[in-house]
């Protein structure tokens, strides 16, 4: 936090400095390929895909706009899409 703060004041806009840059810029890399993108985690992105696609289709088939179901959806917590999705399909 120190960082950011002491990084942005002497250069005048919104910055880190290179090395916390760096080191961002690393964590973001393993968490996507080990965490995000990871073979474990291959299963939850087809049940993702499941459970968005069981709600569109319950909104659609309740006569709801695309336009408004994709709003809908997208506003979701992950908690909040499960539990719907269990509730109302």
């Amino acid at each position: 936090m120190h960082d950011l703060v002491e990084t942005s004041e002497a250069a005048g806009d919104i910055v880190q400095s290179e090395e916390i840059g760096e080191a961002m810029l690393a964590l973001r890399t393993f968490m996507f390929d080990h965490v995000y993108l990871g073979p474990h985690a291959r299963g939850e992105h087809e049940r993702a895909r499941r459970t968005v696609r069981r709600i569109f289709d319950h909104l659609a088939d309740q006569g709801e706009d695309a336009d408004a179901i994709v709003t809908f959806v997208s506003g979701m917590t992950d908690r909040f899409a499960l539990d719907y999705a269990e509730a109302h399909t």
